[in-house]
């Protein structure tokens, strides 16, 4: 295996026993290989056998000595935008921490750490997915269907590993009417023409909104949590929801277990609907915010 070695000075000539140098513009010698003890007695600096540049994933413990990797060797995912340096390049073993983000573009790997105040205890980030807010965001259409309001597609492996979670708030108003009314909200939905065709309910104001509740010019909230409880691949959530319409609470619901492809997108949607007469604007959302948590 050869060694990169940093001279002195651009140009700077050394001559051992083995062989003699030359090192480039850079001050770099490029290939070293049974002299470097005697090129850094003579001032030299050592430097990473070998970078990656143009890597699309992140290092792991095999990226390590056979493969050319010393301590100080760079890792550039261009992928998400994030750079690491070798902690460690022992075989099989090698370590590598992470050195920093592109910011505005690179994100930091799910399983960062971060201290919770000035004690030991460590907790995974957490924070906001998808907020979207209208003066109205949307409104029911005139029909009895389930009218998407809103909705948010969960990328492809957000749930990898149990308790991978989510935290799902959506909030609105109600028309100046008496008719039935009705808000939703679906974790694996299926939308077509406008309408939620298939998926689970995790969060209903229709369970406990009957014809002596008012619920005409109300203001109405849906939240849900949603975790991954079985191992990698499983395809194994639980959801449990509330509703509040105007000043009357629904209570919690049920638990709900689900089962949706973890390996591929899931979509989260948002339905009202004026589910006896079909009156335009019976349900208005204006906010809805998806918040993960690792």
């Amino acid at each position: 295996m050869t060694t990169k070695l940093l001279a002195p000075g651009p140009f700077a000539r050394f001559q051992t026993l083995g062989a003699s140098y030359l090192a480039d513009a850079k001050g770099v010698i490029a290939a070293a290989t049974d002299d470097v003890i005697h090129l850094i007695r003579g001032g030299c600096t050592l430097l990473p056998a070998y970078n990656n540049p143009t890597a699309t994933a992140d290092p792991g413990a095999s990226n390590d000595n056979t493969q050319n990797y010393s301590v100080g060797s760079r890792w550039f995912n261009v992928s998400a935008n994030r750079i690491w340096t070798c902690l460690s390049a022992v075989t099989g073993a090698a370590v590598w921490v992470l050195d920093g983000v592109v910011p505005g573009l690179g994100v930091e790997p799910s399983k960062t750490l971060t201290y919770y105040g000035g004690g030991t205890g460590t907790f995974s980030a957490a924070g906001n997915l998808s907020r979207q807010i209208g003066n109205p965001l949307a409104g029911n259409n005139a029909d009895t269907t389930d009218d998407v309001l809103a909705s948010f597609t969960l990328p492809a492996s957000s749930f990898d590993v149990l308790g991978r979670g989510l935290c799902i708030i959506a909030q609105g108003k109600t028309g100046p009417t008496a008719n039935s009314k009705r808000v939703k909200l679906w974790f694996n939905a299926t939308i077509s023409g406008g309408a939620v065709t298939a998926g689970t309910v995790i969060a209903d104001t229709g369970a406990w909104v009957n014809a002596t509740t008012p619920n005409n010019n109300v203001g109405w909230q849906l939240i849900s949590n949603v975790f991954k409880y079985g191992g990698a691949g499983s395809n194994t959530q639980y959801a449990q929801g509330t509703a509040v319409l105007g000043s009357i609470s629904g209570g919690i619901a049920l638990p709900v277990f689900l089962t949706a492809t973890e390996a591929g997108a899931i979509v989260i949607a948002l339905t009202g609907s004026s589910y006896t007469t079909g009156a335009a604007n019976d349900v208005i959302a204006n906010f809805v915010e998806v918040n993960a948590m690792n």
